[in-house]
C-alpha cells in the first residue's frame, strides 16, 4: 500500500515534510503488526523498521485501538561508521555427507550455496554474498563492507540457497511430493530463523575504533549447533499440556471445543511429513478431566531440539479456529526445547514432557517462549 508526504493523498497533511501517511481501510478487528519499505530500485525495496514491527489491536467495535499506527525514524546521532565485518556459520548438523545423521541437505556438489541475507546489502537482493567454506571444516564464512550509524541494529539471516536436485533429494527422503511426485516444498524453506534471537540475528557495528572490523561470533544454522539434531533413526514420543481453566477469555467450551496444537517450524514440519513446511494443525488433545489437555506427538529424527508450536480450539459455536496469540508476523509463537538425559549419559530419551503450558495466550505480550541456553542440552530428567 504506497504511503504519501504530497499534502493530498493517503490523509497526508502537509507536503514534503518527511511524514509519510496512509489510510487503510476496512481492517478486522484483531491483532496486526505493519512495516515500511522504501522503494529503492530493488526487487523487495528497503525494510525501515528496526527491531520489532509496529503492532496495534483493533477492539471488536472497530473504533478501539491500542498500539502503535505511528513510526518515527531517530535521525542520525554522528557521522556513520564503515567497517568490514566478519560472518562465519557452521553448517555442520545440515551437510549432506556420508555418515552425517543430521538435517542433511545441504549437497556442495549440487551447487548448494549459504549466503548472507541482511538490512545492509538488500536482504535476498543481496549481490557478493555467497559464503565460502573454510578448508577441513564444516564453517563457512565471509566478510562484507558494512556502513552505518554505530548504535543502529543491522538485521540479518543466514539463507541456505538449495539447489532444485537438492530440494528434489530432500523431497524424495521426507515424503515431500505432490500428486504428481514432484517436491512439494515452501519457498522460505531456505531462511533460517534463529530461536536464541526469535527471528532475524542482529549486531551493531559500534564506534570507530581504527581497525576497520568486527568479527562476529561463529553462529550454527538455525542454531541447529553440533549435536543438538536428535539423529536419524532414533525417536522421541514428545507430549504438550496447557490448562485451559485459563483460556483468556477466548470463550472457550470445555464441553463442546476441540483443542490442537499448531506445530510452526518448517523444518519440523516438512521432517515429520506434517507438511510442506506450511504451519499445520493437529487435533485430538485430550483433557484429562481437569480442564488440562494433552497432546502427544512422535518425532523421528532428524529434528532439531526447538519446537515452535502454538495452541488453539475449534470454536463449535463459531464454526471457526481460534489460534492463540504468537508467531503472526514480527512475533514469535511457544518455543520448547528437548533435552538430553545426564542420568543416561546425555542420551536423547524416547520419552519427552514439555512443562505444563498454563495459559491460553490472548496477546503477543503473554508469549515467554523458553529461554535459550545451549549449555543445558543435557540435564537431569
Amino acid at each position: 500500500v504506497p504511503m504519501y508526504d504530497d499534502g493530498t493523498n493517503g490523509g497526508d497533511e502537509t507536503a514534503d515534510d518527511h511524514v509519510w501517511t496512509v489510510i487503510v481501510s476496512d481492517i478486522t478487528a484483531g491483532d496486526h503488526d505493519w512495516g515500511a519499505v522504501e522503494n529503492d530500485g530493488t526487487t523487495y525495496g528497503a525494510w525501515l523498521i528496526e527491531g520489532g514491527n509496529p503492532a496495534f489491536n483493533l477492539e471488536s467495535d472497530l473504533l478501539t485501538l491500542h498500539g502503535s499506527t505511528d513510526y518515527e525514524i531517530p535521525a542520525p546521532a554522528g557521522p556513520d561508521v564503515t567497517k568490514t565485518v566478519l560472518f562465519n556459520v557452521d553448517m555442520t548438523e545440515w551437510l549432506d555427507e556420508e555418515g552425517n545423521l543430521g538435517i542433511r541437505v545441504f549437497n556442495i556438489a549440487n551447487g548448494d550455496q549459504v549466503r548472507v541475507h541482511g538490512s545492509f546489502n538488500n536482504w535476498q537482493d543481496c549481490t557478493g554474498c555467497n559464503m565460502t567454506r573454510t578448508p577441513g571444516s564444516n564453517i563457512f564464512s565471509l566478510a562484507l563492507e558494512v556502513t552505518g550509524q554505530a548504535e543502529d541494529e543491522q538485521g540479518f539471516a543466514y539463507y541456505m540457497e538449495l539447489t532444485e536436485a537438492s530440494l528434489a533429494a530432500a523431497a524424495q527422503r521426507f515424503g515431500a511430493l505432490d500428486a504428481n511426485g514432484e517436491p512439494s516444498i515452501v519457498d522460505w524453506i531456505g531462511w533460517e530463523t534463529s530461536p536464541r534471537a526469535e527471528g532475524n540475528r542482529g549486531f551493531m557495528l559500534g564506534a570507530d575504533d581504527g581497525s576497520g572490523l568486527l568479527e562476529l561470533p561463529l553462529e550454527s544454522f538455525y542454531d541447529a549447533f553440533p549435536g543438538s539434531v536428535i539423529p536419524e533413526g532414533q525417536s522421541i514420543e514428545v507430549t504438550f499440556s496447557i490448562d485451559m481453566n485459563n483460556d483468556g477469555g477466548s470463550g472457550f467450551d470445555a464441553a463442546a471445543d476441540s483443542v490442537y496444537i499448531r506445530t510452526h517450524d518448517k523444518w519440523l514440519n516438512l521432517i515429520q511429513g506434517y507438511s510442506d513446511g506450511s504451519d499445520i494443525n493437529h487435533y485430538g488433545a485430550v483433557n484429562d478431566g481437569t480442564g488440562i489437555f494433552n497432546f502427544t506427538l512422535t518425532l523421528n529424527g532428524p529434528v532439531m531440539w526447538q519446537v515452535y508450536y502454538k495452541w488453539g480450539f475449534y470454536d463449535v459455536s463459531e464454526s471457526a479456529e481460534f489460534d492463540e496469540a504468537g508467531g503472526g508476523l514480527g512475533s514469535v509463537p511457544r518455543i520448547r526445547y528437548l533435552h538430553q538425559d545426564a542420568d543416561a549419559d546425555c542420551a536423547w530419551p524416547s520419552t519427552y514432557h514439555f512443562p505444563l503450558d498454563e495459559q491460553f495466550n490472548m496477546s503477543d505480550d503473554d508469549v515467554v517462549p523458553e529461554p535459550w541456553d545451549s549449555s543445558a542440552i543435557c540435564i537431569e530428567l
